[in-house]
């Protein structure tokens, strides 16, 4: 017999969740060993992204009428077209095109795609990109779906077509199986640029634990990991502060063993990386715990055309039901999901274990969660997109460069709305909350002027006003912005800020 490592055997998980393996007869003088690793647990993790980082597509419901098909006529809207709501870009050749397409977008065609009453939940249309390499995938789930042709393999041109299918039985890549099992988990619903990757690196990253005998072999792991090195500060005993806790990634002999304690606990089970984009038009409330039967997002899926019926429904607390119900197949013990947040995709997972309770949750983590609102939800509707840096105004047409054109998608969309900052915002120790401030370019450090968000709800006549009156005695108005008291002296309002101010 070899005295060679075992080589291990990749796994997948047939019809009833159960783990398979394939392997070949050798002849008898090859003496490698081969080795399947079972883990008989499972741990759910699911990512719920921030606002504008899931993927929308929408009914044109205004395609050929002269007035827009309702939502109660089931047969026509099952007939009218579908296209893409959001779908921000991910390479170069997208990020060009949609500048171009952005710049000649109108603010009609923005309120009609971009509108919470047509768009839903996109999982299909993205290309998933990287791809993991320790995903488990499963069997029934590929049978489901169409075969993902973002990646070269053995299967037919025509049975790549999102119309047919595929058939269990036909040919598919290793890296077309493990591409829809990744969009089955979701990953296609959300922005492939910025969270994909992120995914992956999670699934590889929790997946890649080695199996150790002692506690002694999984330190060695951890001084060979930079990952692993990296969170050693997050491994402190009570109260007691650690070398580690200052910073320094090496850590202390203490935060070394709790965390090769917790790798030995994790050796044994299988992670699960899911993604929940949500429709971020509609009412967080909604996105964290259902959809209403009258919704296009509840069309999609329960009508015979619906585009989502494969997958089901979207929303946070379908989504937890539907994963915990498919990893109990394999772990039985499996009852709790592990929840991460990024920004208003907190709001999300606080609507759902406000409503639900935390009896499906083994934990949830917010990732700069706006709890009380979003100063950048002012500076968008006020002044569009860009300006903060070079990367936003690059993007500033895709997602509108000003108020106009932001306007009719923001204002249309309760869940953004509920990015305002509310009254209790940053309410400082003498009770006041006046945290937008203007300042002199040159002189920044100097505030000339600071509003609070009542200043910038009820006073509709100021220049800085959120909501300012647009017409006076029929007139549309059109104001410079004079921010200080030299008469000689006026500051032009910036062209994208809203007109009236």
């Amino acid at each position: 017999m070899s005295n060679e490592p075992a080589k291990q055997l990749k796994i997948q998980l047939d019809k009833q969740g159960r783990p398979i393996t394939h392997t070949y007869l050798t002849e008898s003088s090859d003496t490698q060993r081969c080795e399947v690793r079972i883990k008989d647990r499972v741990v759910p993790i699911l990512f719920v992204p921030g606002i504008m980082g899931s993927n929308l597509k929408y009914r044109d419901v205004w395609s050929g009428q002269e007035t827009p098909i309702l939502l109660s006529d089931e047969k026509e809207l099952a007939n009218a077209e579908v296209d893409d709501s959001w779908q921000p870009p991910s390479s170069a050749l997208e990020i060009l095109s949609a500048l171009i397409f952005g710049l000649f977008r109108t603010k009609e065609e923005r309120r009609r795609e971009i509108n919470p009453d047509v768009a839903f939940v996109d999982w299909e249309s993205n290309k998933i990109r990287p791809l993991p390499k320790r995903m488990v995938y499963t069997d029934r789930k590929i049978a489901m779906s169409s075969p993902d042709n973002d990646h070269e393999g053995d299967v037919a041109q025509e049975k790549n077509s999102a119309k047919e299918p595929f058939q269990e039985g036909e040919s598919l890549t290793e890296a077309q199986k493990i591409a829809q099992e990744a969009r089955m988990r979701g990953w296609g619903t959300v922005y492939q640029g910025s969270y994909v990757p992120f995914l992956v690196f999670l699934e590889d990253t929790l997946n890649d634990i080695p199996a150790c005998n002692t506690e002694e072999e999984y330190k060695q792991v951890i001084e060979k990991n930079k990952v692993w090195k990296k969170l050693l500060p997050l491994f402190q005993s009570g109260s007691k502060q650690s070398i580690g806790a200052k910073g320094d990634e090496n850590g202390s002999l203490e935060n070394t063993e709790q965390l090769a304690r917790w790798l030995q606990s994790a050796a044994d089970c299988e992670f699960r990386v899911y993604a929940c984009g949500y429709n971020w038009l509609r009412d967080n409330q909604e996105s964290g715990n259902g959809y209403s039967n009258d919704s296009i997002e509840y069309f999609e899926v329960k009508s015979e055309k619906g585009i989502n019926k494969k997958y089901g429904f979207s929303d946070l607390n379908s989504r937890i039901k539907k994963i915990l119900k498919e990893c109990q197949q394999t772990d039985s013990k499996c009852n709790e999901v592990i929840v991460l947040t990024h920004s208003m995709g907190g709001l999300v997972g606080r609507a759902y274990a406000k409503e639900q309770g935390g009896s499906s949750l083994s934990g949830i983590y917010h990732n700069v969660m706006p709890a009380t609102g979003a100063p950048a939800f002012y500076k968008r509707l006020k002044a569009g997109f860009g300006g903060e840096n070079i990367v936003t105004t690059i993007a500033s047409p895709i997602f509108g460069y000003s108020a106009e054109r932001v306007t009719p998608v923001l204002l249309n969309s309760i869940g953004a709305l509920e990015l305002m900052p509310w009254i209790d915002y940053k309410v400082l120790s003498d009770n006041t909350n006046r945290w937008l401030r203007v300042a002199e370019k040159a002189t920044p450090k100097t505030i000339k002027f600071s509003f609070s968000t009542e200043d910038l709800i009820q006073n509709s006549d100021a220049w800085y006003s959120l909501l300012p009156k647009l017409y006076h005695n029929g007139q549309l108005q059109y104001q410079k912005a004079k921010l200080n008291n030299n008469k000689s002296r006026w500051e032009e309002a910036d062209p994208r800020i809203n007109p009236g101010g």
